[in-house]
């Protein structure tokens, strides 16, 4: 039993080594790329934009909330040169 559970751990580690080499390869396959062609992931641009904006949904409430800060004016005279 205990030479299974060395063997499933064994296992474990290589298919851990493999994902994470692979996840460096593609990264660095992307970068490369990126680096020959700026347009190349264009589309990656707007994706990351969308969801970026899409989080800002969970602020909807707190732009109607009364806030108990101090509100300050600054006004500015023009003064002549």
């Amino acid at each position: 039993m205990n030479a299974d559970s060395g063997e499933l751990a064994s296992m474990k580690n290589r298919f851990k080594l493999f994902l994470y080499t692979a996840i460096i390869l593609v990264v660095g396959l992307i970068y490369l790329i990126k680096i020959h062609n700026p347009t190349a992931f264009g589309w990656q641009t707007n994706v990351v934009t969308y969801l970026t904006k899409l989080t800002d949904v969970f602020y909807l409430p707190y732009w109607f909330k009364s806030s108990g800060l101090p509100v300050y004016e600054l006004t500015l005279n023009p003064q002549p040169a």
